[in-house]
């Protein structure tokens, strides 16, 4: 952290939790770090961040928040959600290096 090292990388938080929306306040927590240091900060942008508050998280709770996952089950909206942040990335990438 010494002398902004982390100045100027690409920072794209992703936390996972047992509840759905539970872990705001680790990536909340994260970015902050991230603005510290002077990072560029990458979010999701799947879906309607009001109606379905969809931030970086992967759960072990179903969408519908009533049940949770299965032990082969996986989290197909935090599956979304990384993938679409991954492309968001990489085209980010592609703009920075033009």
């Amino acid at each position: 952290m010494k002398d902004y090292l982390l100045k100027d990388v690409i920072f794209a938080p992703l936390a996972s939790t047992g509840l759905r929306n539970g872990g705001e306040g680790v990536i909340s927590d994260l970015i902050n770090f991230a603005l510290i240091q002077g990072m560029i900060i990458v979010g999701n942008i799947l879906g309607s961040p009001i109606l379905e508050g969809n931030i970086p998280i992967t759960s072990l709770q179903k969408y519908n928040l009533k049940e949770f996952l299965g032990k082969e089950e996986v989290d197909e909206l935090g599956g979304l959600i990384a993938k679409d942040l991954g492309k968001r990335v990489a085209k980010l990438l592609l703009k920075m290096n033009k």
